[in-house]
């Protein structure tokens, strides 16, 4: 049986695996209004007063209240989730995410996990169409927030009542520091006469997100080590998928160089040589012109009408107001959408070679610059080799 899960527009998987991702979104658009509307009238009120203080400084305070961490969801929960439907369709006409195996995934900075949500109904999807269970997603995330953390736990769980399983942890993620992140973890040592004894046990991971994660440039290169760590442990044809702006952003434009420089290497150790390469660099724009933009524009509008039900529309402030009139004019009016310039954004996703080093001692050739010349090659020279021997 051939590893890999063809969806293309040559054998119409393609259009059954977009109608899967419409269904998804109405499912989890769906729980989670459920699950907001079912909070109570004095949350509500500490999460109005956060809505401004989301929009204006996402990247400054910390999530750790609860409060905090659900106003930022409700800005921006379904819009991230379907982008990430999007970005999953990209993968796969990349050949992504479509083999028949386990895929263990690490989300760093995962915030309220619109990644790793979306990632679990893809998988699930894959083995719909298929007609059984060829693919295994097993997911873990790093997040230093404790509102987020609080989110997803109670999220996760809330849907399991309803009969929807998300393969999202319940359990708060492995850990909350991204410093923090260990690749071989101690479970056990003891001593002999001679020496200590240990036993580890190993993470590995098949793909590793940073989604709106690696925003300021000092901030990536305080990372080095533990980017060119997780580069290290990660399986061959291990995928690091960066989500942040758009590139046009003056922000953001000097942050993707530096990220590329650090990721974008040939490496080789004792046990194994080869090199990363960048897969896909593409800025996406989106005006929400369909069906998805129609579910966004009632979702806003319904969180409108539920804060005036519970009076509390005028404790909003007038900027919080604005986005949220705005996004319902520019959803769900057609004539509103051609002054819209809708959500930009960017992925840029990078793929690990590798093979056992037996013994070399150089990698010098791996200064090509065609990464996949590179790997024609090393390939070639393996299979000579092993028929030499």
């Amino acid at each position: 049986m051939n590893d890999i899960i063809e969806i293309n527009e040559e054998n119409g998987k393609i259009e059954q695996y977009r109608l899967l991702q419409y269904e998804n979104f109405c499912e989890i658009a769906n729980l989670f209004m459920e699950y907001i509307f079912e909070i109570d009238h004095n949350n509500w009120e500490e999460i109005v007063k956060e809505l401004e203080n989301v929009l204006s400084r996402c990247d400054e305070i910390d999530y750790q209240s609860d409060a905090t961490a659900m106003a930022y969801a409700i800005w921006h929960f379904l819009d991230r989730y379907h982008r990430m439907q999007i970005m999953c369709t990209d993968l796969l006409k990349e050949g992504c995410l479509n083999r028949r195996k386990q895929y263990d995934v690490l989300d760093v900075g995962t915030g309220p996990s619109q990644v790793l949500f979306a990632l679990s109904d893809h998988f699930q999807n894959l083995n719909k169409i298929e007609k059984e269970i060829s693919c295994i997603f097993n997911s873990d995330y790093v997040e230093q927030s404790q509102g987020f953390r609080n989110f997803l736990h109670h999220f996760v769980e809330y849907a399991l009542t309803k009969g929807k399983q998300y393969l999202v942890p319940f359990h708060h993620g492995r850990t909350s520091n991204v410093f923090d992140i260990e690749f071989n973890e101690l479970i056990e040592s003891w001593s002999t006469s001679r020496q200590g004894k240990y036993r580890y046990y190993k993470y590995r991971y098949d793909v590793v997100v940073f989604n709106n994660f690696l925003t300021t440039k000092g901030f990536v290169e305080s990372l080095d080590n533990i980017l060119h760590k997780i580069c290290r442990y990660m399986r061959s044809y291990g995928l690091i998928i960066i989500i942040g702006a758009s590139s046009k952003s003056k922000k953001y434009r000097e942050i993707y160089p530096v990220i590329d420089k650090i990721i974008n290497q040939p490496f080789k150790d004792t046990k194994f040589y080869g090199f990363w390469y960048k897969l896909i660099d593409k800025d996406f724009n989106c005006k929400y012109e369909d069906e998805y933009g129609c579910i966004l524009g009632e979702y806003f509008n319904k969180i409108i009408t539920h804060l005036k039900k519970l009076n509390l529309w005028d404790n909003v402030s007038p900027k919080a107001k604005k986005e949220f009139k705005d996004n319902v004019k520019y959803l769900l009016s057609k004539d509103s959408q051609d002054s819209w310039n809708g959500a930009t954004w960017k992925m840029v996703v990078y793929r690990k070679i590798s093979k056992p080093s037996y013994g070399r001692s150089t990698v010098k050739t791996f200064k090509c610059r065609n990464p996949i010349r590179m790997m024609d090659y090393y390939w070639r020279k393996e299979i000579k080799q092993t028929k030499d021997d």
